[in-house]
């Protein structure tokens, strides 16, 4: 099995750090690379988009993340951050 992936896919969890992005957070990047995509409010604290080349400047990580101490992990049930959120409501006005 893929390093990091345990029998049947799903993801060991004494192995997050080293499981790599897959297509399509690779697709993404590439997308954004050739201008096709602008920004991506991102859900996960995995920090797969960023190890697949999409730069930080273009990721909201609306739920918090692991890697950036300044934007920590939100838990379910408590409030986003009020500026992702904002910055969430304006892309979609945007589009």
């Amino acid at each position: 099995a893929e390093a990091g992936v345990a029998p049947g896919g799903r993801v060991d969890t004494k192995e997050w750090t080293r499981v790599p992005p897959t297509k399509a957070h690779r697709v993404l990047a590439a997308m954004h690379r050739a201008g096709l995509l602008h920004r991506l409010v991102q859900q996960n604290h995995d920090g797969l988009p960023q190890r697949a080349g999409m730069p930080q400047a273009a990721i909201n990580e609306i739920h918090g993340s692991w890697y950036d101490p300044a934007n920590p992990t939100v838990g379910f049930g408590e409030p986003l951050r009020e500026d992702l959120f904002a910055d969430m409501l304006a892309e979609e006005l945007r589009c």
